[in-house]
């Protein structure tokens, strides 16, 4: 999976797609579609990460984080692609 910077009239988006031709299938009134290379988001998923003071599992065995907020604790799950076989 592949993100893409999309322009349409007036505003771009970053979807997710397998590839061009897909992406400018779903998205047929675009005036360009490149291949998004800003993965700077990417630090901030580290943060999440480092921040959790607990790792738990949901029902599927999906790993959720346990990250301390106020006085309370906010739970995060984080999605990645089976394809890439990344997280």
């Amino acid at each position: 999976m592949k993100r893409w910077t999309i322009e349409k009239s007036g505003h771009s988006l970053v979807l997710y797609y397998k590839d061009f031709e897909t992406a400018k299938e779903k998205n047929p009134e675009a005036i360009s579609i490149k291949e998004c290379t800003d993965y700077g988001y990417l630090e901030y998923v580290e943060k999440i990460i480092s921040s959790a003071t607990e790792t738990l599992y949901n029902y599927k065995g999906r790993i959720v984080y346990k990250i301390p907020y106020n006085s309370a604790y906010v739970l995060v799950q984080l999605w990645y692609d089976i394809i890439d076989g990344k997280r």
